[in-house]
């Protein structure tokens, strides 16, 4: 398992489409902040930024369709500087903010 990157998946009972509205929102409420976003193509870069033990990551999301009423988030998590071993274990933590801030919301819309 390398250090400087890591994925993982998160299957939601929600369209893509709507899961890939709330996205940014999610994004946004875990203190992270979107790069590129294309919608077409359900697919968002997102960056998060230094903290004491990392110099900040990069998150590659894609929400895939499964049928009309689910689908499953993607996330694929790099480390901007490769060589920090001490940042390795934020790509979990992040992946669990994105997961969690998503199903709340998502939550909310559609209880």
């Amino acid at each position: 398992m390398s250090f400087a990157s890591q994925s993982t998946q998160q299957q939601f009972p929600y369209s893509a489409d709507l899961v890939f509205d709330v996205l940014e929102k999610a994004v946004e409420n875990a203190d992270m902040s979107i790069k590129k976003s294309d919608r077409n193509l359900r697919r968002a870069t997102v960056s998060v930024g230094m903290s004491l033990f990392s110099w900040g990551e990069t998150v590659s999301i894609s929400v895939n369709k499964i049928d009309d009423e689910s689908c499953v988030v993607a996330m694929d998590s790099s480390l901007k500087f490769g060589a920090n071993v001490t940042g390795a274990h934020k790509h979990q933590k992040n992946f669990d903010k994105i997961i969690y801030s998503l199903s709340d919301l998502l939550k909310e819309l559609h209880p």
